[in-house]
């Protein structure tokens, strides 16, 4: 598996999944269990925008404890730096091994 880098490619695909599922559960608003979500409220993101989110940033590496992620846009990028305190938290609790200090965008 080593001489393949089968391990790294496996652990890319987990921080890749657990970023997906992060955003997910952060922009629904169900990461707080005392928040009630309104589905017709019109402020929460459409699937539209969480699928834009899920398209255009992306995690690109993992290193000292920062994980870097590539934003197509400078806005998109913006829009981001809203969520980041909530969406690291989430990435800390589905990859608590990997020791996640802190999220640096990147605006490609």
């Amino acid at each position: 598996m080593a001489k393949y880098g089968l391990g790294r490619k496996l652990a890319v695909e987990r921080i890749n999944a657990a970023w997906r599922e992060s955003l997910r559960v952060v922009l629904t608003g169900a990461f707080d269990s005392d928040f009630s979500v309104d589905l017709d409220d019109e402020n929460l993101p459409s699937d539209d925008k969480l699928a834009t989110f899920e398209r255009n940033a992306r995690p690109v590496s993992l290193r000292g404890g920062a994980l870097r992620v590539e934003v197509v846009s400078s806005i998109l990028c913006q829009e981001l730096r809203f969520h980041l305190e909530p969406i690291l938290r989430e990435l800390r609790r589905r990859l608590p091994e990997e020791k996640i200090e802190k999220i640096k965008l990147i605006a490609k």
